[in-house]
């Protein structure tokens, strides 16, 4: 059993598809693919009005500065990241319109978590600005993860929710929050541990997997290559160092990935060697909770037998999180 979120807030039922939710899958469809056409046409277009001016108006300055100013544009529209993801929306949206339900999550503003889209936006953007105690119920498409309402306000702009999953909290874990000792020195918090479920372990491993030595050994060989073609460029006097440079680049990136994935395993590879999580039962003046936490990471892995923001969404998506006033 596992518990699905989207952006953090977890789903709370779901309801049949009706009319009007296909109509705003068309507006959706034709959202994303007017999208796609900007991002393809825009460049070109731009270029082609030049090219009219300079031809109508005999403007050899608008045809000067047409063709670098349709690169420019049509290089900030990104469209090696937008068309691939558009073209995944839109096959989605295909699916959600086939699926036949509706997916309805409730939750707190400040449990939301937000990633990056393909143009470097915090996405769902409609939430960016929500307040953190606000109480939110999200309507939204299960495949797409396309909102189509908030708090029974409708969303006319392309808003994405991503789909995450942690896994249940069995009656077994709940159970031993009971079986802890008073802490000697502390009144009012006792301790306790216990193992993680084999749901619970997949879950924290999918989080930090360690580095394959498939990684390992391309890294190794773009680096490599880049050595090898700055060596090359340098012993034969070639000055053309296109192929050093985007090897450097290639590089660069595959290093930085490769280390960013073993900071993050080794981050908690002793939790996930010994998977078991530490518990403690605190009381204060209004309420009695458990918190459970990761011994060696110190990563807080449920309060209240609910599992923690950070585990909603996978960290390898690079996730943004609201942080807390003060």
């Amino acid at each position: 059993m596992e518990d699905i979120w989207y952006s953090g807030l977890r789903v709370a039922e779901r309801r049949p598809i009706t009319a009007e939710d296909l109509a705003a899958i068309d507006r959706l469809r034709r959202n994303r693919k007017m999208r796609t056409a900007i991002s393809l046409l825009g460049g070109p277009l731009l270029a082609l009005v030049g090219s009219l001016a300079a031809w109508l108006f005999d403007l050899t300055d608008a045809l000067r500065l047409a063709y670098p100013g349709a690169v420019v544009f049509a290089l900030s529209l990104r469209p090696w990241r937008v068309v691939p993801a558009c073209s995944r929306q839109l096959d989605a949206l295909h699916r959600d319109a086939d699926g036949g339900e509706i997916v309805i999550c409730k939750g707190i503003g400040c449990e939301l978590v937000f990633t990056m889209n393909e143009e470097k936006r915090l996405t769902p953007q409609i939430l960016v600005h929500s307040e953190p105690d606000e109480r939110l119920t999200i309507e939204l498409l299960p495949n797409s993860g396309a909102i189509l309402t908030v708090n029974d306000m409708e969303v006319h702009s392309w808003n994405e929710a991503q789909q995450g999953a942690t896994a249940a909290k069995s009656d077994h874990a709940k159970a031993a929050a009971h079986f802890i000792q008073q802490h000697p020195n502390e009144d009012g918090t006792a301790i306790g541990s216990r193992a993680l479920s084999a749901e619970e372990l997949t879950e924290l491993i999918a989080h930090a997997p360690p580095v394959s030595q498939i990684d390992l050994l391309l890294m190794a060989g773009v680096v490599l290559l880049a050595f090898v073609a700055w060596w090359h460029t340098f012993a034969t006097r070639n000055y053309t160092i296109a192929l050093p440079v985007l090897g450097t680049i290639a590089a660069i990136w595959l290093s930085a990935r490769t280390l960013r994935r073993w900071r993050m395993h080794r981050r908690f590879a002793r939790d996930i060697g010994i998977a078991r999580v530490v518990i403690v039962h605190q009381e204060d003046d209004e309420e009695t909770f458990p918190v459970e936490y990761l011994p060696f990471s110190g990563a807080l892995w449920t309060y209240g037998h609910i599992p923690t923001t950070w585990r909603r969404l996978p960290l390898s998506r690079k996730t943004f999180v609201r942080r807390e006033p003060g």
